[in-house]
């Protein structure tokens, strides 16, 4: 049996774009830093490099969590539909 999936207007789900843009850039800017850490040494120390990437991932992480609770809601709410494949015709 298939399961309800929440149906939200698109606009709630327009920040993904961005989450995703963000994380790609963080990514990417993670990587560079411990290239660089490889190759030249760190001059900070772990726990303030872990700190500030914290600081860094953090809004994207609760970007993602609000998007989430926006479909808990309107689940909730009874905004649901179950999606049902068509049988094959041919």
């Amino acid at each position: 049996m298939a399961k309800p999936y929440p149906i939200v207007p698109l606009s709630w789900l327009d920040g993904f774009n961005d989450l995703n843009d963000q994380l790609v850039a963080y990514e990417l800017a993670v990587r560079a830093l411990f290239r660089m850490f490889a190759e030249d040494g760190s001059p900070y120390e772990l726990e303030t490099v872990l700190s500030g990437l914290h600081d860094l991932v953090q809004p994207v992480i609760e970007g993602y969590q609000a998007i989430a609770e926006q479909c808990r809601t309107a689940e909730l709410l009874g905004m649901v539909g179950v999606a049902h494949l068509a049988e094959d015709t041919e």
